[in-house]
């Protein structure tokens, strides 16, 4: 380089870089008007790095948007497809309620529909066999191969009489996210271990106003959050099995 003229790139109030022109065939006395359109040119160039990144800033905040608006429908879509088949499931046993009048049958179909839309291990329908609600059986289920079966058990629980059959008399589902964590009394803890619940959903079925017996929904494998819509579902399958 015999002969050189620089000029500053400036980004906003900082120096980003520089305009660089070089003479190497032999020295050179710079013009006024060469220095004046360098000048310029290093200003234009300034805005241009403005503009290019105000151009990036908006095109990664239409992506963010376009992300944003393509998540919220697929969850949309999402959210639809389960209603859809929560509304099936309910349809299900709504048919075998006007096809028959065989009760097991309608049970079963209860328990498959339930289990297999929650993603549950274990759905039962239990039984009260007398007044003090002391005494039950499940007389329906529909279990993973995972954990064992319950059905035709007969069950004895004075904890449960005690501290539940009011609440379930008023039609109160029960949603348990961890067993060991709701504050049960250690009989009522030892019983649930018995069948190997971590989490459960009790939901009442209610025969001419009088408490008949619980549509039991039973995690096994972990903890569970039940969800709102989850409670939402059960408390309708829960009026249909009452008309059953």
């Amino acid at each position: 380089v015999k002969a050189y003229a620089i000029v500053a790139i400036y980004h906003g109030q900082k120096l980003w870089g520089l305009l660089a022109t070089y003479q190497n065939s032999s020295p050179r006395h710079w013009l006024n008007s060469e220095i004046n359109f360098l000048v310029q040119t290093g200003a234009n160039l300034s805005v241009a790095i403005q503009q290019a990144e105000l151009l990036n800033q908006a095109q990664t905040r239409s992506e963010k948007l376009q992300n944003t608006l393509t998540q919220q429908l697929q969850q949309r879509a999402e959210e639809l497809a389960e209603e859809a088949q929560r509304e099936k499931a309910l349809a299900q046993v709504i048919d075998k309620i006007r096809e028959t009048l065989d009760i097991d049958t309608i049970f079963n179909t209860a328990s498959r529909e339930v289990r297999q839309l929650l993603n549950a291990d274990r759905v039962a329908v239990f039984e009260f066999l007398n007044n003090n609600y002391i005494e039950g059986k499940f007389v329906s289920e529909n279990v993973t191969n995972n954990y064992p079966s319950v059905f035709g058990l007969t069950v004895i629980d004075r904890c449960f009489a005690d501290q539940n059959v009011d609440k379930y008399k008023q039609g109160k589902i029960q949603a348990t996210t961890d067993i060991y964590k709701e504050g049960f009394s250690e009989c009522h803890i030892e019983l649930l271990a018995k069948f190997q619940i971590k989490a459960n959903l009790i939901v009442p079925i209610i025969k001419n106003g009088q408490l008949w017996g619980l549509l039991c929904i039973h995690q096994c494998s972990n903890s569970r959050l039940w969800q709102e819509k989850d409670i939402e579902f059960v408390g309708k399958i829960y009026v249909q099995l009452g008309v059953a």
